[in-house]
């Protein structure tokens, strides 16, 4: 069972190819965010790096990560305030730690989560 982070809904999920679509692992900072923040540069080691890098993998809802696709905190949020700080504080985390730039309308769409967040 997943307790989806970005939904706030319990996924039952049953192991096959008639479910594998339930639950998605999701690149917090999604592939193409991270090439167009800076990842351009980088050299094939650190892009497999990026894109295997647990910090940056979240377990949840297919249909919300294929909803999601490769948006940033400015075209895309979850529905729940749950599900918006954590996506968010992955976000911050993973930019920073990987050195990645963030657009004035990501900052401010950040800056408004972060803001709604308890805190913790």
């Amino acid at each position: 069972d997943l307790q989806d982070p970005y939904t706030g809904q319990l996924i039952h999920f049953v192991r096959g190819q008639k479910t594998s679509q339930a639950v998605q692992i999701d690149h917090t900072v999604s592939l193409a965010d991270a090439w167009a923040s800076g990842a351009w540069a980088w050299d094939e080691s650190q892009r497999t790096a990026f894109a295997n890098d647990p910090a940056n993998l979240l377990a949840v809802d297919g249909p919300a990560n294929t909803s999601k696709s490769d948006a940033t905190a400015a075209d895309w949020l979850p529905d729940t305030v749950a599900g918006r700080c954590e996506l968010v504080e992955h976000q911050v985390v993973v930019k920073a730690k990987w050195g990645l730039s963030v657009t004035e309308r990501e900052r401010a769409a950040m800056r408004r989560v972060l803001a709604s967040c308890p805190a913790g």
